[in-house]
């Protein structure tokens, strides 16, 4: 889990670099989006403490990427970021959902990630893109990794 915790941050750090719109500028591949566990730490728990987290249990509070996935697409070499984007499920969408802001408790949310080349251009994978993330707490491998990073 540690691992994949580890590629996560970054991932998601990066996506706050991807989501601007782009100039069409090339994109430089060597920034560097790794923060000590203790900041990481300190932000996952801001966000926790706004959703009112432990007490209410309603939001999402991380999500789960399959690795093998991520190490796939990065075996693309032309990839150099990533672009996250929320979707909703196709479960979601096809039982009548599309376009409805789910309630407390429901979960129907996804990360769609799409890899951008250095010209800023979305690059896939066999065509695709990847998806099905899951979503803690309603998908989580183990309770006590969710909100603190050892």
């Amino acid at each position: 889990m540690k691992p994949l915790l580890m590629l996560l941050l970054p991932l998601m750090a990066t996506c706050g670099i991807s989501c601007s719109k782009s100039s069409g500028a090339p994109i430089p591949d060597s920034n560097v989006n790794f923060i000590p566990k203790e900041q990481a730490n300190q932000m996952i728990n801001s966000y926790l403490r706004a959703v009112g987290y432990p007490g209410k249990d309603d939001e999402v509070r991380s999500w789960l990427l399959d690795a093998a996935a991520i190490r796939e697409y990065l075996s693309d070499t032309s990839i150099v970021k990533f672009k996250v984007f929320l979707g909703h499920t196709m479960d979601w969408i096809n039982a009548g959902n599309g376009g409805v802001r789910p309630g407390p408790g429901e979960f129907p949310n996804t990360l769609i990630l799409v890899g951008v080349n250095r010209q800023g251009k979305y690059q896939l994978v066999r065509g695709k893109v990847m998806d099905n993330a899951a979503p803690c707490p309603q998908l989580c491998m183990d309770a006590a990794l969710e909100s603190h990073i050892e």
